[in-house]
This record gives structure tokens, C-alpha cells and sequence, in this order.
């Protein structure tokens, strides 16, 4: 029943009863002392908590365990950052944006550190970076339009509109997965949606569980 646990754990963060989530957090983790899915939550909630010694162990458990994501290396720095170790924090800044060279939050994380530090050039430097990357936030409009053409059975321009999604948050995980899907339908070439299958369990596999069965099973039979 560990899934069953996780979903509860879940639930209850969302709700914000953090004292029960965490009993689930727990019971998960006596099971299962290994599993991702529940250090990110544990990670998650003591970050959260402003537990910020007790996260760093967490995550360095995930870290351990070869685990990479922008999210985790983002709290790993600052907890950090807010422990006053900047020179820790940049490290994990700079490994969240080696996944990520035009995140805007990660370049203006890194901003204020050299400029805590009196490096006002690459502080400079970094920051303009976040202001060139930083743009609206769009990739639920094209979602909405992705999927009305989808139910329209359009699948030229489902793929067109996914892929905009996409483009405009790299984090949507529903974005990618419909792109993938889209991609399916619509290409004879399936290796064009094996690619975006590919990209998606690369990126997103312990964040729905479903959605990575799905796509697979797809990479399985498209192989």
C-alpha cells in the first residue's frame, strides 16, 4: 500500500495539515527509506517548516541517490542561503542551473549572491540574464488551446499548441506529456514522439505515476 500511503501524504500536505502528512511521510519512509517520491516530500516539508538543517539531510539522501531536479537543488541553496553559508548555496544555484541555463529564479538567486559577495559585474551579469529570460507565464492558455484541438480531433494544431506550452514553462508536466501524446497521433515518424516520451520520464517519472506508465509503455512499443 505504499502508493496509497504517498496519495495520503500527499492530500494532507495539500490541505495543509502538515503534522499528519508528516506521520504519512514517516510510515512511507519505514517501508520504503530509499524511496523518492517520499524524501521530496519530506525535503519539501522541512524546507517549507524553515527546518533548514534537517531538509540539507534530506536532500543530500536524494542527491545520494543520483536524483537531479531543478525543485531539489533549488531548496538544497536555499537552505543554505537562509543558514547564511552562501558559498554552499551557490554551489547547488549554479548545479539547478546547469539543468536549466535561462532559468530566471535560479540567475537571480546566483545575482544576489555575487552581490552579497561584492562580485557587482557577475552579479550584474546574472541578473540582466533573469530579466532577458523572464517572460509571462502563458503555457496555460496554450494548454486550454492544445487541448480544444485535441478534443476537435486537430492534431496538426494540438502538437503546435503543446509545443508552445512547452516552450513557454519547461516545468508543465501535463504540457510535455500532451505534446508527446499529440505527437503520436499525428506523425507517421514516431520518433519524433519517442523523443518527447523520452524527455518526459527523463524529467518528470516520479511526478505522476500514471502519466509515466502511459508514456512507458509507448517508448516500449514504439522501440
Amino acid at each position: 500500500h505504499l502508493n496509497s500511503i504517498y496519495e495520503v501524504a500527499k492530500f494532507f500536505k495539500v490541505i495543509k495539515t502538515r503534522d499528519t502528512s508528516r506521520i504519512f511521510i514517516e510510515k512511507g519512509l519505514k517501508i520504503d527509506s530509499t524511496n523518492i517520491n517520499f524524501l521530496q516530500l519530506k525535503a519539501n516539508d522541512q524546507y517549507f517548516g524553515k527546518e533548514f538543517e534537517e531538509a540539507i539531510i534530506t536532500l543530500r539522501k536524494l542527491e545520494e541517490l543520483n536524483f537531479k531536479s531543478i525543485n531539489t537543488y533549488e531548496m538544497y541553496g536555499m537552505s543554505y542561503f537562509n543558514l547564511e553559508q552562501i558559498d554552499s548555496a551557490e554551489v547547488y544555484f549554479k548545479k539547478a542551473l546547469r539543468l536549466d541555463r535561462q532559468n530566471p529564479k535560479i540567475l537571480y538567486r546566483l545575482g544576489t549572491i555575487e552581490y552579497q559577495k561584492e562580485n557587482f559585474k557577475l552579479a550584474e551579469l546574472y541578473t540582466l540574464q533573469a530579466i532577458m529570460y523572464s517572460k509571462p507565464d502563458l503555457d496555460k492558455e496554450y494548454m486550454l488551446l492544445g487541448i480544444m484541438a485535441k478534443d476537435e480531433l486537430d492534431f496538426k494544431k494540438a502538437v503546435k499548441f503543446f509545443d508552445e506550452a512547452v516552450k513557454n514553462n519547461r516545468n508543465n508536466v501535463d504540457a510535455l506529456f500532451q505534446l508527446a501524446f499529440a505527437s503520436d497521433y499525428y506523425y507517421e515518424d514516431k520518433k519524433i514522439a519517442l523523443k518527447h516520451y523520452e524527455k518526459f520520464i527523463e524529467r518528470f517519472e516520479s511526478k505522476s505515476p500514471n502519466l509515466t506508465k502511459y508514456a512507458s509503455e509507448r517508448i516500449k512499443h514504439i522501440r
